[in-house]
């Protein structure tokens, strides 16, 4: 019963130690651009809407099947084969950077570049992977944006719309000012002007809010037993809440047992969150 204990205890360990590290890997955090001056040169008019960091995006033509293995389908002389692939290949952590188009006159968008602000104008740093039109930012009620993919370029705008570039995560980047360059064609009757329109992304001119008011977490603690228990009692808890100001209203799981069950003891300490007994720390499923 102990070993069967001590199997299960650190199978929900390892459990929730994944939930912990996806809720700290895997979701993707927006922001709103509360300050932000406008593009260099002035028109056509832009400025700087948000920016979405952690984002996870899969390469295309890349599959998971169901057993969790990612693979790409390729088209070979003996058929169909599915060619193994890892995670890192599979799976890109992109950056979100979301660009307001204020220029009702309309133009082209033909392409992003998100460089150091001394980078060359729309020929440094990181081209957009795919560009996105939103309709506008989602409410603070909604967990996920609804963007629309248009992979043809140049993407056409009429009227003032808000264009989001896909970028490679580059984390240093992320912590120094940076420009996000547009390169627009604006058209005054026969005539095509282009413009190379540098937007600042960070930096002192620009400020950041958070947009969501939903709040996800985690936590691990670890403290010695009563006096009837030797063993060392850890905890895990994963908690969803919500922001009401500075007040964060939510809901949270926990689950623990003991680390060094006691052989000698009635029940065992492996499972005492389930099973507890006179040799037990009172550690239960609860929230």
């Amino acid at each position: 019963m102990t070993g069967r204990a001590r199997s299960l205890t650190a199978l929900m360990a390892s459990a929730l130690a994944m939930a912990l590290t996806c809720q700290a890997a895997c979701v993707s955090v927006s922001y709103q651009a509360r300050r932000a001056p406008p593009g260099d040169p002035a028109s056509p008019a832009l400025r700087i809407a948000g920016v979405t960091t952690g984002e996870r995006h899969a390469v295309a033509g890349d599959d998971e099947l169901s057993d969790g293995r990612w693979v790409r389908p390729t088209v070979t002389q003996n058929g169909l084969e599915n060619r193994d692939r890892s995670d890192s290949e599979s799976i890109h952590r992109t950056v979100l950077w979301s660009v307001r188009v204020e220029d009702n006159r309309g133009a082209e968008i033909v392409d992003m570049t998100w460089s150091p602000p001394w980078a060359p104008r729309c020929s440094g740093g990181h081209p957009a992977l795919a560009i996105l039109l939103e309709p506008d930012a989602p409410p603070d009620d909604v967990l996920a944006p609804d963007a629309q993919v248009h992979w043809e370029r140049p993407v056409v705008i009429r009227g003032a719309r808000l264009v989001t570039g896909r970028f490679d995560e580059d984390r240093p980047l992320l912590g120094q000012a940076s420009v996000v360059d547009v390169r627009v064609i604006q058209h005054d009757g026969p005539v095509a002007r282009e413009e190379c329109v540098r937007i600042p992304a960070a930096g002192p001119d620009v400020a950041y809010w958070n947009t969501k008011r939903w709040s996800v977490g985690g936590r691990f603690a670890l403290r010695r037993g009563l006096a009837f228990s030797h063993s060392s009692v850890p905890t895990w808890s994963v908690s969803l809440g919500r922001w009401a100001g500075p007040i964060r209203v939510g809901i949270e799981g926990t689950a623990g047992g003991t680390s060094s069950p006691q052989a000698d003891g009635p029940t065992g300490t492996g499972l005492c969150f389930i099973t507890p007994g006179p040799d037990c720390d009172r550690i239960s499923m609860g929230g």
